[in-house]
């Protein structure tokens, strides 16, 4: 299991390369759709979305009772249609401030958890049973 500062590091690592590689882009290499079928614009917009979801579901996992599936009944790939759809309109260069603002609140949280709620059963991936097609755009 990773400690809390390493979990640290490999976020604000995200952050500086995110960056880095952004900076190298083309004039129109944002809009151009990879293999993936994903543009560079809708990828950052998605890691942003997740960033900044996952201090606000952390609170709901930590109090959820050990035997409840608390993805039931949500629709993650229109959850995530929804978090990048947001971002459509924005500029490559908005993308990236989100980008880096909501990994700044994500590592916040981090920071903020103790160590005994980081280890606890709610933190557990094997807990939450949630199937996610990745669908491409």
């Amino acid at each position: 299991m990773a400690t809390k500062e390493e979990i640290i590091a490999g976020l604000e690592l995200t952050i500086l390369q995110g960056k880095r590689t952004t900076s190298l882009f083309a004039e129109g290499e944002w809009a151009w759709k990879r293999a993936t079928g994903w543009t560079p614009k809708e990828t950052y917009s998605h890691l942003a979305a997740v960033a900044g979801l996952i201090p606000q579901l952390g609170q709901a996992l930590a109090a959820a009772p050990e035997n409840v599936d608390i993805s039931k009944g949500m629709d993650i790939n229109s959850m995530n249609d929804q978090a990048v759809g947001s971002m459509k309109d924005m500029s490559p260069e908005q993308v990236l401030e989100t980008f880096e603002t909501n990994y700044g609140k994500l590592i916040d949280y981090v920071k903020s958890r103790t160590r005994r709620s980081t280890r606890s059963a709610a933190f557990s991936p094997s807990r939450y049973r949630c199937r996610i097609s990745w669908r491409t755009w």
